[in-house]
């Protein structure tokens, strides 16, 4: 740095030494206002900007690459700041430039880069991997959304309950890994939910609430789980199981009530077959009893054991219901 920016900075600051204290204290600690930010930024010419940047990702990555100093200065070239990133409340594009040098470092500088000191700031939002991953997804100036992966995965669905299409670059960059091992399912697999399901039944699931949800719906999800090759019964996933209305036990009282009866089980048996195919009732007959089959066609109700039933035999029960 040039000694006529170095006074320029100090007269901006107060003194050399609050110039030192300041790039020299753990990330996060020491601030400036933005006035002072501004002025002092301006004392500071692109190339100094451009020196400091390489100089410091140099000396906390263990030594840049050429192939990442070209890059740095191709991409950081021209403009940024480097005294506004210690205000108290930077504009987001402040960032730009650093992200930018960030994302110019190898693999193996990165690892060395984010178990260093300036390295906290990154590895706190997830690491530099996750963050380009995300600023590619909805550019820089969305990093704010950044703040919610620190809350419980509940939190997070309800913040973006009207728009849960805004939770994918999220759930796609890995930020919700961890929220997402309590159900017992991966990023890629609540992607694959949300593509082929109602967005607010799975949210619902994901947090525990599934007794929210309709007959219907569940059966969609359970047709989901078979698209998205989910085996429920791995998962952490309780989906609700509808009680059944409660049929007659009571015994027939004469020789008609008994042909009744009869009459009745044919016409249920008739059912299934016009219903499930025979391959389809021969793989349902090794998990569930053909009484519950019966049940399942007749009251549309089905419990938990049916599902995994359903979902082992890859039956699409949306298709199946359509045949009735």
């Amino acid at each position: 740095m040039p000694v006529s920016e170095i006074n320029c900075l100090s007269n901006a600051l107060g003194s050399k030494q609050i110039l030192i204290n300041l790039i020299s204290a753990e990330p996060g600690t020491v601030y400036i206002d933005q006035e002072q930010a501004k002025t002092s930024d301006a004392c500071l010419s692109n190339k100094t900007i451009e020196r400091i940047i390489i100089g410091q990702l140099d000396l906390h990555t263990g030594g840049l690459s050429q192939n990442s100093v070209d890059c740095i200065k191709d991409r950081t070239g021209g403009s940024g700041s480097f005294v506004y990133l210690f205000a108290k409340d930077p504009p987001d594009e402040t960032y730009l430039t650093i992200l930018q040098a960030l994302f110019c470092i190898d693999t193996e500088e990165r690892m060395i880069f984010e178990s260093s000191r300036l390295g906290k700031l990154t590895s706190a939002l997830g690491g530099i991997e996750k963050i380009e991953c995300i600023v590619n997804e909805i550019g820089p100036l969305g990093l704010n959304k950044l703040g919610s992966i620190f809350n419980s995965l509940p939190t997070i669905l309800y913040e973006n309950q009207d728009s849960l299409d805004s939770l994918l670059p999220l759930l796609s960059c890995g930020y919700l890994d961890k929220q997402l091992d309590v159900a017992g399912i991966t990023s890629f697999e609540a992607i694959c939910l949300l593509e082929h399901a109602d967005k607010n039944s799975v949210s619902a699931v994901l947090v525990g609430n599934q007794n929210q949800i309709s007959p219907k719906l569940v059966l969609d999800l359970v047709n989901a789980a078979v698209k998205c090759s989910i085996s429920i019964e791995n998962t952490n996933i309780a989906f609700p199981a509808p009680t059944p209305e409660p049929t007659s036990t009571a015994e027939p009282s004469t020789k008609e009530s008994k042909e009744e009866t009869e009459n009745t089980t044919e016409s249920i048996q008739s059912s299934i077959e016009k219903i499930l195919k025979d391959s389809e009732i021969t793989c349902l007959k090794k998990y569930i009893s053909e009484e519950e089959i019966e049940m399942m066609v007749e009251t549309l109700s089905p419990t938990m054991e049916m599902f995994l039933a359903i979902t082992k035999c890859n039956i699409n029960i949306t298709e199946v219901l359509s045949r009735k």
